[in-house]
C-alpha cells in the first residue's frame, strides 16, 4: 500500500513488494524528490536503497520529517550521517527492529542531528534486565525540544542526559530502571531546564527519595510533571 497526499509532498510507504518499490521509486520518488516534507519507510529494503553509498537522500533537500518504521541498526549510521546535512530537517520518529546493544551509540548520533526539534524513538536493548548507562559531555548539547523515549533507559544516567538537553520543553519516558542491589547518579551538575513544559516519567523500583532529587534539580519550572511508579 502506497500512499501520497498534498501534491505529492508527504509520502508514506508502508507495505510493498521490492519491484513494485522500484517503479514507484524510479517514477514518483526521484522525480519529485525536491517536492518531499514528509517520509516514511516501513521496509528494509526501502531504507536500504535510499540511505545507500549514492547519497540519494541527499537530493530530498526539502525534507522536514522522517519516519522510520522497524529500521535495521546496520542502517542507522549512514542514515544519521546523511541527515545531518539536509538544511530543512527536523522531526525524526523511528522505531528499531533489532536488539541495541549501546544506548551510547544511538544517543551520540542523534544529539549530533543539529537541526533537530523533535525525537521520538522506540528500541528494545540486549540486556533485558539492565541497559548499558549513556556518557554525555558539555560538547554534546542537543538542539531537541521534544523528546520521547520508548525503551528502557537506565535511571542512574538520566541527570546525564538531562544536562544536554538545555532547549528541553516536552520529555516523556516510558520506562526508567535501576538496579536494586546498586544505584548511584552520574557525577554531573544538574541545570534548571527554563523551557521545560511537560514531562511525563515512568519509574520501575525506584524510590520517592531519588524522583523527587530529579525534580528539584531540573523540573521546577515545569508546569506539567505526572509520573508513575512501579512498586
Amino acid at each position: 500500500l502506497i500512499i501520497y497526499s498534498n501534491f505529492l509532498n508527504q509520502i508514506n510507504i508502508s507495505i510493498i513488494s521490492k519491484n513494485d518499490f522500484k517503479n514507484y521509486y524510479n517514477n514518483i520518488l526521484i522525480p519529485y524528490r525536491y517536492r518531499i516534507t514528509l517520509l516514511r519507510l516501513s521496509n528494509p529494503f526501502v531504507a536500504d536503497l535510499i540511505f545507500s553509498a549514492l547519497r540519494i537522500i541527499l537530493h530530498f533537500n526539502h525534507l522536514e520529517k522522517l519516519i522510520l518504521d522497524k529500521i535495521q541498526m546496520k542502517f542507522l549510521n549512514n542514515i544519521f550521517n546523511y541527515l545531518m546535512y539536509l538544511p530543512k530537517f527536523h522531526s525524526l520518529t523511528i522505531s528499531i527492529g533489532d536488539y541495541i546493544e549501546s544506548l551510547d551509540m544511538i544517543f551520540f548520533d542523534l544529539f549530533h542531528l543539529s537541526k533537530l526539534n523533535y525525537c521520538k524513538i522506540k528500541y528494545e536493548t540486549k540486556n533485558s534486565e539492565y541497559p548499558l548507562s549513556i556518557h554525555m559531555t558539555e560538547y554534546n548539547l542537543s538542539s531537541i525540544q521534544y523528546l520521547i523515549i520508548n525503551g528502557r533507559f537506565p535511571f542512574k544516567s538520566l541527570n546525564n542526559l538531562l544536562c544536554a538537553l538545555t532547549k528541553l520543553r516536552h520529555v516523556s519516558m516510558n520506562n526508567l530502571i535501576h538496579r536494586q542491589v546498586y544505584f548511584q547518579r552520574e557525577n554531573i551538575l544538574p541545570i534548571q531546564l527554563k523551557y521545560i513544559k511537560y514531562v511525563s516519567l515512568k519509574f520501575d523500583y525506584i524510590s520517592f527519595d531519588q524522583v523527587e532529587q530529579i525534580l528539584k534539580d531540573f523540573f521546577l519550572l515545569c508546569s506539567n510533571f505526572t509520573s508513575y511508579n512501579k512498586i
